[in-house]
């Protein structure tokens, strides 16, 4: 041990006070850190023999040297200041845009730096294991970097970028500089790799997930941009975006033809608002609005009209474009439908036109992404707060949760969340807070392990998860999208803990022990103010809040009342204040230092029905938290014995000794409402991912016969009727008295599997099954409808079968042509011959002596025009284009070819 080593239980305790307390503190350690080695270093200016006072009028034996080595230590400590305030102002952003929003948010995150989130907490831990363990271990910045130029299966520059933006703001709330370094390395490995066009992909160029990939690109290099003012970094985002102003837009690629997924290609508008706003450049803005124009064009995915004007249904949203087909399938033994009404990449976009809005003061914009929220909110949301199966939104209120229905993609969730937040920032609206903690507590936590960060790709509520650190090789697992996507979103968690409102005053969003430091505006002016938090919450319902304004001021202190609680009262200076479920309480009141805000609400231990899709289960839930029995080491075979009674209040109480030595978090439940759970416990869904218990949870749980009342009455006369090859009219009749709707389900003959498809309320006796639920040309359905209500299932209604009308093989389309627009784009059209086609496929050969290739996009019905680009200058390309339907493929159509432009 070196001699000037200082012995931790020594270090001076630190206050939880302010700002300056905190550098206090700091100044206190450092001179209990600096005196030993100084000591160390002039032994003899600190001897402790004392001479006679006549000898030392001083009482020390060298009184000058005294001083100089304590005028040296000063130094020291005038130099750890320095530095220290120095960090400070690197931890906040070092750029701010240079053209501001025409909208102002109602509400803006409190600063990261000015925060601390106990990591003692339960989410206060939960923000830190992913910081320490998954950001800055798990994910091997090496490994990605590592892959350019060697072809990885998964685009690379995704994954880089997602993490970078959740390490620009650990860096912000940490000011760790091994964060600061990861953030370094890959930038400088970024400009070194990015060519002098500006591409900077592992995937083929313009094709595939190039878009997607060089989207998350820009947002890391726009976020560390507006971290550390670089301008290299901002330089090489210029090249991206001006890069792709000169590939896409009128006249030019047709962004809804070019790459896996047209939604996901639109998405790159969230990052091209943001270059537009850090340059000023006004082709970024055309840009942005080109996109927004697409979604609305002839091979758009008409994205603002259903949301506004049309069903509002986001599931209605087809991206025509999607290179998976949409398809039914079997996952092991469940059969599930996959249509493309892709979830991750729609949330996307919803964030960019949202950034749009913000920019422009468009309200149409706001309006699409506030009809989507409220129309998955409503209709598509699981209990534990994410959505979608197979990655794409269902028909309404079909939510199957067994982890082999592949629920509630980690991206999804993490981007639910995104959306959720930007829009309570945009309206200070409460109810996007109540979703995003569902959403946090739940499924963003149950998705990753917190030993390791290791992520469950889907997610689901019953069943077994499968973790995996994933590999952009494709080596391990899925696609590290939703790795990354989870851990960015964990990381920006302190964006949702307390709130500044614009017009003066703080708020309280969710209850964590921390604290937080920020400047507000009062009637006197700007004002400092520390609040500090101290709670166990979720394990209980107490808050103790303390307000240190740096002098007395009349402010608002909103805290959110959560929509759960059935009570919640604030207690200040003796009175006492009462909240309303899913509303602010508003503390309007001169506040002193120290004052203090005592909060008590209960934890409104409940039971939730499991409607369409679990009629006759029920689910417990406990404050923020869904709840999952898991049984002891093995036992799963215990849990199908579980029964929940739904006449008995469902009263928790400590199941001693039930987690095993290292679980993270300590909440473990037997409640009054199960029966038959012998050697099982209620855990949080949250903390479901850990070993040491079952493998496989329940949280949908089976009824106890008798105790939730009696099921309703079958319905009869069900027919179905063929309307067209993708649209089946239902219809049935049925006594309405005791029930909460119909349950239709489906089974397609060369399945075999019935699977829930479409639910109606208990007034509706028809309906029609069409693309939504992928019904398809030349299939022959059967159908049964079922009511139902918290209870159970009625017994089946009579089975109905219907054959969909087949469609002929489309016939060739004629009369190519390929004219060249510019050195490096070629636009095609031909004659559309057929009425039946689903869309057209074209390949293209470099060269007559090449092979034929497909062309990565692909064109709607009725579509007869397509621009390739990305292509080489001067040289011969030749194509030909075959449309397509579920019957088949027509021949091919005449070969057309030409030269691309001369470059200049």
């Amino acid at each position: 041990m070196p001699a000037w080593s200082f012995p931790a239980s020594t270090t001076p305790a630190r206050p939880a006070r302010s700002r300056a307390a905190d550098r206090t503190w700091a100044r206190m350690s450092i001179t209990a850190w600096i005196g030993p080695p100084v000591r160390a270093l002039f032994p003899r200016y600190f001897q402790t023999k004392r001479l006679p006072p006549r000898h030392e009028p001083n009482g020390h034996k060298h009184p000058m040297k005294t001083k100089i080595v304590n005028l040296l230590m000063l130094g020291l400590l005038v130099t750890f200041h320095a530095a220290d305030a120095a960090a400070d102002n690197v931890r906040a952003w070092a750029k701010a845009p240079v053209v501001p929003n025409k909208v102002k948010d109602a509400c803006e995150p409190v600063r990261y730096a000015g925060q601390r989130l106990d990591p003692a907490s339960y989410l206060g831990r939960r923000v830190d294991i992913n910081f320490r363990a998954g950001l800055l271990k798990t994910f091997d910045v090496g490994a990605y970097l590592d892959s350019y130029g060697k072809n990885p299966k998964w685009p690379t520059g995704e994954y880089l970028g997602k993490i970078m933006q959740g390490l620009s703001r650990m860096y912000l709330y940490s000011g760790d500089r091994a964060v600061l370094a990861r953030l370094e390395r890959i930038v400088a490995e970024w400009r070194r790799l990015q060519d002098d066009t500006g591409w900077l992909g592992t995937t083929a160029r313009f094709k595939s997930w190039d878009i997607w990939e060089h989207k998350y690109v820009l947002l890391g290099l726009v976020d560390y941009y507006a971290l550390t003012g670089d301008e290299k970094a901002l330089s090489a985002a210029r090249k991206i975006g001006d890069l792709y102003c000169a590939t896409i837009g009128p006249g030019l690629g047709d962004i809804n033809q070019s790459g896996h997924w047209a939604l996901g290609s639109a998405s790159i508008l969230e990052p091209m608002t943001y270059l537009y706003r850090y340059t000023g450049d006004p082709k970024y803005l055309r840009f942005c609005e080109y996109i927004v124009g697409s979604f609305e064009s002839p091979t758009g995915p008409k994205l603002i009209s259903t949301l506004t004007t049309g069903s509002k249904r986001v599931c209605d949203i087809e991206d025509t474009f999607a290179m998976r087909a949409a398809r039914e399938v079997n996952f092991k033994g469940n059969g599930q439908v996959r249509n493309r009404s892709k979830g991750y990449e729609m949330l996307s976009c919803l964030i960019g036109l949202l950034r749009m809005y913000q920019l422009t003061g468009k309200p149409e914009y706001l309006e699409v992404a506030v009809n989507a929220w409220q129309d998955i909110a409503n209709k598509r949301l699981y209990l534990a707060g994410s959505s979608g199966v197979d990655e794409c939104f269902k028909d309404d209120h079909c939510l199957p949760a067994e982890a082999s229905d592949g629920p509630a993609e980690g991206c999804v969730t993490a981007h639910w969340i995104f959306l959720s937040r930007v829009l309570f920032e945009v309206t200070g609206q409460p109810r996007y807070i109540e979703t995003l903690e569902n959403a946090l507590y739940n499924y963003l936590l149950a998705s990753q392990r917190p030993q390791d960060c290791f992520q469950s790709y889907n997610t689901g509520m019953n069943g077994a998860k499968t973790f995996q650190k994933h590999d952009v090789r494709g080596a391990v697992g899925k696609a590290p999208c939703c790795l990354t996507s989870v851990m960015r979103e964990i990381a920006r968690t302190p964006e949702a803990v307390w709130t500044r409102f614009a017009g003066g005053g703080l708020g309280v969003l969710l209850y964590t022990a921390g604290s937080m430091e920020e400047t507000i505006q009062t009637r006197s002016g700007p004002l400092a103010v520390r609040l500090e938090m101290a709670t166990d919450f979720p394990q209980s319902g107490n808050v103790t809040l303390r307000v240190r304004p740096q002098k007395p001021a009349h402010f608002r202190l909103a805290l959110r009342v959560l929509a759960w609680a059935k009570h919640f009262t604030a207690e200040v200076a003796g009175q006492k204040h009462a909240g309303t479920p899913g509303q602010f309480l508003n503390l309007e009141r001169e506040w002193k230092d120290g004052d203090a805000v005592t909060i008590t609400m209960d934890l409104n231990e409940r039971l939730a029905p499991g409607g369409a899709s679990y009629p006759g289960h029920f689910a417990l839930l406990r404050g923020p938290q869904v709840l999952t029995l898991v049984a002891g080491k093995g036992g799963e075979g215990k849990l199908a014995a579980a029964r929940v009674k739904a006449n008995v209040l469902p009263q928790l109480s400590t199941a001693a000794n039930f987690l095993p030595s290292g679980w993270i978090g300590g909440q473990a439940y037997a409640s009054t409402a199960l029966a038959g759970a012998d050697g099982c416990a209620l855990i949080p869904f949250g903390d479901s991912s850990q070993a040491g218990v079952s493998k496989e949870c329940r949280t949908w749980i089976r009824l106890e016969p008798g105790s939730g009342g009696s099921v309703p009455e079958a319905p009869s006369e069900l027919k179905a009727t063929a309307l067209a090859g993708n649209r089946v009219q239902l219809s049935w009749k049925g006594a309405r008295r005791n029930a909460d709707g119909w349950r239709i389900e489906r089974k397609r003959t060369d399945v075999g599997l019935w699977f829930h498809v479409k639910t109606t309320a208990p007034e509706v006796t028809s309906c029609v099954d069409d693309y939504v639920n992928v019904v398809t040309p030349g299939k022959t359905y059967t159908y049964r409808v079922a009511a139902f209500n918290a209870g159970g299932l009625s017994d089946y209604s009579n089975e109905a079968t219907v054959t969909t009308p087949d469609v002929a093989v489309p016939t060739a389309p004629t009369n190519l042509k390929v004219t060249a627009i510019s050195p490096t784009h070629l636009k095609l059209t031909w004659t559309d011959t057929s009425d039946t086609e689903d869309g057209f496929k074209l390949e293209c050969k470099a060269g007559p002596a090449a092979e034929w290739k497909p062309v990565q996009g692909r064109t709607a019905a009725n579509w007869t025009t397509f621009t390739d680009y990305g292509l080489e200058a001067g040289q011969t390309y030749a194509y030909r284009v075959r449309a397509f339907n579920t019957a088949g493929e027509s021949e091919w159509s005449n070969e057309a070819s030409i030269s691309t432009l001369q470059s200049k």
